[in-house]
């Protein structure tokens, strides 16, 4: 029996006796893996929000986890996890499983949180300005050690932005959020000794970019 008529079966019935119904969908869930209940929600559209909910708790957890380990706060990383379940709710009904619900969804966090962590960047940058502009009032000795951090971090900053947005990605997620080899072929969708490797590349591109910042490459 296939999960759609067994889903029939048990929630046929005119709205309100499907809203009858309300809370057996967890105990039925239980049973049944993510790809099943995606394909449940999307051949029953009136257990949508109920799958998904249970989908969420499922997981909400773990993204957090992963959303706090890219973030660094909490209070960005709870907003983070909303915007997550919120986006793969509008489309759960347009995912296609060619990966695991699992894998699209810790895509679409890492994506959600590399932007969230853009946007914290630049208000970093605004106010890493601030303090410089402070701290030029300061004795010669501190400024001329905050100018010698500041230009190794402009040149660090101006060598990583030369580079491609995958070799970017690929170091921030494992030098900035401290990712594992796994989690990056995760999340990334690949295997592990191509996460390796595309690794070794983005190093060696950033290397060469902070020695040698006049010539191309990465």
């Amino acid at each position: 029996m296939t999960i759609e008529s067994l889903a029939t079966q048990r929630y046929q019935g005119t709205p309100t006796e499907r809203m009858s119904t309300h809370g057996q969908l967890t105990f039925f869930a239980l049973n049944i893996n993510d790809s099943h209940l995606v394909e449940l929600s999307q051949k029953q559209p009136f257990l949508r929000t109920e799958v998904f909910e249970y989908l969420m708790r499922r997981y909400e957890s773990l993204v957090f986890r992963r959303c706090y380990k890219l973030i660094g706060n909490h209070e960005d990383a709870r907003e983070a996890c909303q915007d997550i379940f919120l986006r793969v709710f509008r489309s759960l009904s347009r995912f296609e499983r060619r990966s695991s619900f699992r894998t699209w969804l810790f895509r679409v966090a890492t994506n959600v949180c590399l932007t969230y962590r853009a946007k914290l960047a630049r208000q970093y940058q605004r106010e890493m300005e601030y303090i410089k502009v402070q701290r030029q009032e300061e004795k010669a000795a501190d400024a001329w050690c905050e100018s010698s951090v500041q230009a190794t971090r402009t040149r660090v900053t101006e060598s990583l932005r030369h580079l491609s947005r995958e070799d970017r990605r690929i170091l921030t997620l494992r030098y900035l959020a401290d990712y594992s080899f796994a989690e990056i072929a995760e999340t990334q969708g690949l295997s592990l000794s191509a996460a390796k490797m595309r690794l070794y590349r983005a190093t060696k591109h950033l290397r060469q970019r902070y020695l040698h910042p006049g010539q191309g490459g990465g």
